[in-house]
């Protein structure tokens, strides 16, 4: 897959927390909470995990819309801009 477009994924992940990329996968933003520690007083910082699921195929829009606006290409344009990198 071509760099660019994980400039899009990197984009849409904190304001979507999932961004499917067709025919490949998903990439999802899971938050583990804050907690303190028993018995001491530490408290962990939350964190943000990123996971890939390479069942999320079903394309949701959301990154070719992204990449339409983007670039000011037609939604089909973007589609077949998408299907390329994933050849």
């Amino acid at each position: 897959m071509e760099n660019w477009i994980f400039e899009y994924i990197e984009f849409l992940l904190p304001k979507h927390n999932c961004v499917i990329i067709p025919n490949f996968g998903g990439f999802i933003v899971n938050l583990e909470p804050s907690f303190t520690l028993n018995g001491s007083n530490t408290i962990s910082s939350p964190k943000y995990n990123i996971v890939f699921n390479q069942e999320l195929k079903h394309d949701d829009g959301l990154l070719a819309s992204s990449i339409q606006t983007a670039k000011n290409i037609s939604y089909q344009a973007a589609c077949n801009a998408i299907n390329d990198c994933v050849k």
